[in-house]
């Protein structure tokens, strides 16, 4: 739950007040949310309806594949199948159907824009609740392989595939209620010792105490708590404080050490997709916000 941390470079005084800290730290009830987990590996053997990143996409007609800001054709990011996702889920209301993201392959910010993370130009998200088509994987894959799509752009290489699974989530320091929550048990744990009055001095206990809330895992993840690289996108703009709701993060990961199924965002960062939960319980993905960032 927690990833305690080795004190042994800090000072004697530091030392014990973060294990007073991971003590008192031991007796909370911290705030969680349900998420579900999606571990990853190489996808061998896909089909139109596998969830995956990359791959041949679901498609009912090939007008349907979306294009960018130069009228050139996106690429898949992921596909979701609903019904793959554990059956006492509720997180998305939906049972079936499949949610899509694509992103523009013509430009090397994988169809994000930075100033405006809500901007829909070059990336889309789609919802695709009927399943019936009368095009084959292999007719779809043809046609893409014609299109001729730049890969080398793209964040993931291989198909990757997913296995899910539903828990709960411990808050994490990127959360905006984290602060105070921590805060307190810190204070209660060292009512005489306020690192924060010169913090200095006390950078590298500063750090050892977030980091305990932090994890070494990859973070590929639907619903729950999102972790970012730098910061929240939505941090400082009231205009994007009403999207609430980690629809998808989707991390840098190297699959497999015996494989080439990667993703990699920049330098090791992780992406986010956000929407509205009045629109989730809708399904209406109209309106979102897409970002990545990286170290």
């Amino acid at each position: 739950m927690f990833n305690i941390q080795d004190t042994s470079h800090l000072t004697v005084k530091e030392q014990l007040a973060y294990q007073r800290f991971v003590d008192q730290l031991m007796d909370v009830e911290l705030p969680t949310r349900p998420y579900i987990k999606l571990t990853s590996f190489e996808l061998i053997d896909e089909t139109l309806l596998s969830s995956k990143v990359g791959g041949t996409p679901f498609l009912k007609s090939f007008d349907d594949i979306p294009v960018d800001a130069n009228d050139e054709h996106m690429a898949l990011l992921f596909q979701i199948n609903l019904s793959d996702l554990p059956d006492e889920q509720e997180i998305i209301p939906a049972k079936r159907g499949l949610i899509q993201f694509w992103i523009s392959a013509d430009e090397d910010l994988y169809g994000c824009d930075f100033n405006k993370v809500s901007e829909k130009v070059n990336n889309r998200l789609i919802y695709i609740e009927d399943l019936e088509t009368g095009l084959t994987f292999e007719a779809i894959k043809a046609h893409f392989e014609e299109l001729e799509i730049d890969e080398d752009v793209l964040p993931y290489r291989g198909v990757i595939g997913f296995d899910f699974e539903l828990s709960e989530q411990s808050i994490v320091q990127s959360a905006s209620e984290f602060h105070p929550i921590m805060d307190d048990i810190w204070k209660k744990a060292n009512p005489d010792f306020d690192y924060k009055q010169n913090i200095s001095e006390h950078i590298e206990l500063m750090h050892v105490v977030h980091k305990t809330f932090s994890s070494n895992d990859v973070f590929h993840q639907i619903g729950g708590y999102p972790f970012f690289t730098q910061e929240d996108p939505r941090y400082g703009f009231e205009d994007l404080s009403d999207f609430d709701t980690l629809l998808i993060q989707i991390d840098s990961d190297n699959v497999a050490d015996d494989t080439d199924a990667s993703i990699m965002w920049g330098d090791c960062g992780v992406c986010n997709l956000f929407v509205r939960h009045e629109d989730l319980a809708q399904m209406k993905f109209d309106d979102y916000i897409y970002n990545w960032d990286c170290l």
